[in-house]
């Protein structure tokens, strides 16, 4: 087993959000080309065909990788018992993608509405088999996100050029399903090969895996839950209305989830080491990291809330054109939905789940879920891709309420006033500073830069000037791990 223990939680926050900063880069590239190649119907037509198959991945990962990293702590210490663990869950995971595959067959054969869409659907299924052999999950046990930004770099850049040379014309949705696939499976190639550094897998038939049956379902429910409020945006509105309306809004939720995988970096490098610190009972160090987490936060995400929210309309032309304009009053209502998303994120994932509350995470996501469809069913008809925004902000915060109450004896964030007044004074900053550059009427990516530019030094400045304490104790910590390591 690789000393996962001893890596810097600070270097490995940088590497993670060093690896979703490139890949930043990557839509930024891919998404201008597709949206204008493939227009707005056949980019609905790609949208909505994996609105479907994202229900099947589901299924297939069965809720193994967020349970393989809560219970990793029990048995990372020795190569042998890792192995026996790594077995009996990645069996699960073999045994789920099969029965997965089996329904996609029956659904498709069935459903009739969906023969429009089954070329495209049935090409992005390959990724579910190599999605499970690579057991992504094992990596990020072991705390190896070097090696994850590593290896994503180089098959982006590979599919980068793939597209380029494949995708020339708006016939060529195929072409670009086959891509995303190669990019995604390349990926978990990689990491089954490499697996054996860390454990030994074979395919377990016995009574072993029962054990793990019972946690591993209460997640895959909560994930099913979590799914539904993501996805059935997508699938209602590509039920009710139409792949144009599926298209405009693939764009404001795609700059949403870019922007989610960003400023999620922190929260995902906690996770293992949270669900280590709580396993062993190390109360106070769990409580002491998770608040210097939740405090980290804020002062990145809700900067980065306000400036994407003032920026929604350049942002949204620069990485598709003219015909997608519409997209910029949806995205605006996800930015709302994004400051709920994060911190929603963290509660679950970071407090709950590493200490054993999955029923809670599972009563939060299901009831979000059924209100979010519920509200899409009735506003999708009236406000159309506006409506899946909506519904997605009240979904996320109705969620990060239960969450953070279901919470409240474990962990409670303590923020200083300061601190807050500073954030929001810096915000405002922000705002100022965007309202003047665009006055300017400059192109959107000079907008853009401008913007960011000006208002980071404007709103760091502010924070440094009101001696926000979390900064400063973010860097002197920052600099004590990094010179460890």
């Amino acid at each position: 087993m690789g000393n996962s223990r001893g890596k810097s939680i600070g270097l490995n926050a940088i590497i993670n959000g060093l690896k979703t900063i490139i890949s930043l880069v990557f839509p930024l590239i891919t998404i201008p080309y597709v949206t204008k190649i493939l227009g707005v119907e056949n980019l609905g037509r790609y949208t909505y065909s994996h609105s479907i198959i994202d229900y099947f991945y589901l299924t297939a990962g069965l809720g193994v990788s967020t349970y393989a990293v809560r219970e990793s702590a029990r048995y990372r210490e020795s190569k042998d018992s890792f192995s026996r663990f790594a077995s009996e869950v990645f069996s699960i995971n073999f045994f789920s993608t099969i029965i997965s595959y089996l329904c996609l067959i029956v659904l498709l054969v069935v459903a009739q509405r969906l023969r429009n869409y089954a070329s495209i659907i049935l090409v992005l299924s390959v990724s579910m088999i190599f999605t499970t052999l690579g057991c992504e999950w094992v990596y990020i046990i072991n705390e190896e996100f070097l090696y994850i930004t590593v290896r994503t770099i180089l098959f982006q850049l590979l599919s980068l050029i793939l597209m380029f040379l494949f995708v020339r014309n708006e016939n060529d949705v195929l072409w670009y399903a086959i891509i995303v696939v190669i990019s995604n499976s390349g990926s978990c190639i990689v990491n089954a090969i490499g697996i054996r550094r860390y454990c030994s897998l074979t395919i377990v038939f016995d009574k072993r895996i029962l054990v793990h049956i019972a946690p591993i379902l209460i997640l895959f429910a909560n994930s099913i839950a979590t799914r539904i409020y993501v996805n059935s945006d997508v699938t209602i509105l590509g039920l009710l209305t139409s792949d144009y309306q599926v298209g405009i809004y693939t764009v404001s939720s795609k700059i949403y989830s870019i922007t989610k995988q960003v400023l999620s970096a922190i929260i995902i490098v906690s996770i293992p080491r949270l669900s280590h610190l709580w396993s062993n009972k190390k109360n106070n160090e769990f409580k002491e990291l998770a608040n210097g987490i939740v405090n980290v936060l804020t002062i990145i995400v809700v900067p980065a809330v306000v400036g994407l929210f003032c920026l929604s309309e350049q942002v949204v032309l620069l990485i598709s054109s003219q015909d997608y304009i519409s997209a910029y009053t949806s995205l605006r209502l996800l930015c709302i939905a994004l400051l709920f998303c994060l911190y929603n994120w963290f509660f679950t994932s970071s407090i709950l789940i590493p200490c054993g509350r999955e029923k809670k995470v599972l009563f939060a996501t299901v009831l979000s879920a059924l209100i979010n469809v519920i509200l899409n069913i009735i506003l999708i008809p009236f406000l159309k891709e506006n409506a899946a925004a909506f519904t997605t902000a009240i979904a996320e915060a109705l969620s990060l309420i239960i969450c953070v109450y279901n919470s409240k004896d474990i962990f409670r964030a303590k923020f200083r006033i300061m601190d807050i007044v500073s954030c929001l004074l810096g915000c405002a900053m922000i705002i100022l500073a965007c309202l003047y550059i665009k006055m300017l009427q400059l192109s959107n990516l000079v907008t853009i830069l401008s913007a960011i530019c000006t208002s980071v030094v404007l709103y760091f400045s502010t924070l440094l000037i009101c001696k926000n304490r979390t900064l400063f104790r973010f860097v002197s910590i920052l600099k004590q791990r990094l010179y460890k390591t």
